[in-house]
């Protein structure tokens, strides 16, 4: 026997007071800290794999498309097809048996994306949230067309900028056909074009607006003309200006 021996072996013991020694866990995962250390990889590693998935800046937009049609997050009710290098993805309608496009999704081989709803162009501003320039993920495009349904279904989401710039677009598509017509007697390209400018400031800060040469020569000539006229005309707030409202003391 040896100084430091302990008796452990009890033949005539029961079964029920011998307890088996059981082997030291060896794992890594043994305590909290290292198992919530081991969660934490796990999820970088889960987010890094979505990342490299999510990525598309570098495929076609064949390869795009057939993702598109795979992919289960993709809003129902949008057509997808290829025309002259370009995807398009429309949102259609039909009344009484007549289809229509809704709204278009295109997206260039540049990755370049623009947006038309109910035949109009939408401007980036309204999107640019989502694609801040080109597009790069896949979620952007799938955010992207969950956005334009939501337009389609619920029409008050639409801002007012919004509205204002596709009336622009419109207006500028005007502009644009009677420049290529040459129709020289065509007194109302003038008027459209003041049109324009006006919408066009009414979407910017009242101290970021800048003229254009012909509005600032004619607020001239009506003040030249008769002050009291130029004033009426800017108090009533009819047009556009840095200052919506003037007091006397102002003047």
């Amino acid at each position: 026997m040896k100084d430091d021996a302990v008796p452990s072996i009890f033949p005539s013991a029961p079964k029920y007071l011998l307890t088996a020694v059981q082997p030291p866990r060896t794992t890594s995962k043994a305590t909290a800290a290292s198992r919530r250390l081991h969660e934490s990889k796990a999820l970088e590693d889960m987010e890094a794999s979505f990342r490299q998935e999510d990525n598309i800046s570098n495929m076609s937009i064949t390869d795009i498309a057939q993702r598109l049609n795979s992919d289960e997050t993709v809003p129902g009710g949008f057509t997808v097809c290829m025309r002259d290098e370009t995807l398009l993805v429309c949102l259609m309608e039909i009344t009484d048996e007549i289809p229509s496009i809704r709204a278009s999704v295109s997206v260039k081989s540049d990755l370049s994306v623009a947006l038309s709803l109910d035949g109009k162009v939408v401007p980036h501003s309204e999107f640019k949230d989502i694609v801040p320039g080109r597009l790069s993920l896949m979620s952007q495009l799938t955010n992207l067309l969950a956005r334009v349904k939501c337009w389609c279904d619920q029409p008050h989401t639409r801002s007012q900028e919004m509205l204002l710039g596709m009336a622009v677009d419109c207006l500028k598509q005007y502009l644009q056909r009677s420049s290529e017509e040459q129709d020289d007697n065509n007194s109302n390209s003038t008027k459209v074009e003041f049109i324009v400018e006006q919408l066009c400031l009414l979407q910017k800060h009242k101290f970021g607006r800048q003229y254009s040469p012909q509005l600032t020569i004619l607020s001239y000539m009506i003040h030249a003309a008769s002050s009291s006229a130029y004033t009426t005309l800017r108090d009533e707030d009819v047009l556009v200006s840095a200052v919506y409202k003037h007091s006397k003391k102002d003047n």
